[in-house]
């Protein structure tokens, strides 16, 4: 999938309903979208021209021809792959009911957005939260809801390198401990749609008291990340619709926990004879738990 594309899915959640019709039918026919003209897009969107105007500018282009050049150089980069039927998606539309299909479904949407994570993954951001936990005293980790799969998932490798780390899931817990955080404190906050209230509030609450901000979202331009001074972005599911809100499909956080063992990983090569040590150490421990043959 081409990254403009990707780049507009991500956008998606915070645009208008104008925007949203035109993103939908650059989405659905790019192809045709690089070829055609700002007032033919805007017929075929079924919006002014001047929302179409408005449009490639929240896009980040000063003109329409600048947007359908990147437009037409994103989509000659590799042609976009086609995995299967359209109909892969959470929306409840798959072809029959049987597990096989369900399946099919769930392996697909989260092999896709694995791939469109990985071709806007920024890495000097990557770097950029390594080196912001690698010298934190202390790193705190907001989330809620079904965004706790990746703090949960960052808690568990930071703690086994030997970070101070804690995690936080209520919203009252939140309230205090952002208000207790000071400068050399690092709170990383995670949340799908980058809107949740009290992850936001307890951002802007750490930024106040002088504590460094990283958020991790799905949502260019949410709340979360204009709240957060750094953020790393995974890939929207656009493809689940308003249903797929509903039935919370776990594609967004595999590629999440997946950028989360990224940063795991680089931290654990700082000092490698440490880590080796470190692990040694808690195989032999862990051993006591193993049930014996």
């Amino acid at each position: 999938m081409s990254e403009i594309i990707i780049k507009m899915r991500n956008m998606y959640p915070q645009m208008n309903a104008a925007m949203k019709k035109i993103a939908d039918y650059i989405i659905a026919n790019s192809e045709d979208a690089s070829r055609e003209g700002a007032h033919m897009m805007a017929q075929k969107s079924g919006v002014s021209d001047a929302s179409v105007s408005r449009f490639v500018q929240i896009m980040g282009y000063e003109n329409y021809k600048l947007f359908q050049l990147a437009l037409v150089s994103s989509l000659s980069e590799k042609p976009e792959r086609k995995t299967g039927n359209t109909w892969m998606q959470y929306s409840g539309q798959m072809d029959g009911n049987n597990t096989k299909d369900v399946c099919r479904t769930i392996f697909q949407r989260s092999i896709q957005m694995l791939e469109d994570t990985w071709k806007n993954l920024d890495i000097s951001g990557i770097e950029n939260v390594t080196k912001l936990i690698s010298e934190a005293e202390r790193i705190i980790l907001l989330s809620v809801g079904r965004s706790k799969v990746t703090t949960e998932a960052l808690f568990s490798r930071l703690y086994r390198l030997g970070y101070n780390v804690q995690v936080f899931n209520d919203p009252h817990e939140q309230v205090i401990i952002t208000s207790l955080v000071r400068e050399h404190d690092l709170v990383i906050a995670v949340s799908n749609f980058g809107v949740s209230k009290s992850v936001v509030e307890g951002v802007l609450r750490a930024n106040k008291n002088g504590a460094t901000t990283v958020g991790i979202t799905s949502v260019a331009q949410s709340p979360l990340a204009r709240a957060s001074k750094y953020c790393i972005f995974s890939a929207y599911d656009y493809e689940a619709g308003e249903m797929g809100k509903y039935y919370e499909p776990s594609c967004e956080n595999i590629p999440q926990v997946t950028v989360m063992d990224c940063i795991y990983m680089l931290l654990a090569m700082q000092d490698e004879k440490r880590t080796c040590d470190v692990y040694e150490t808690i195989s032999e421990e862990l051993k006591s738990e193993h049930i014996k043959k």
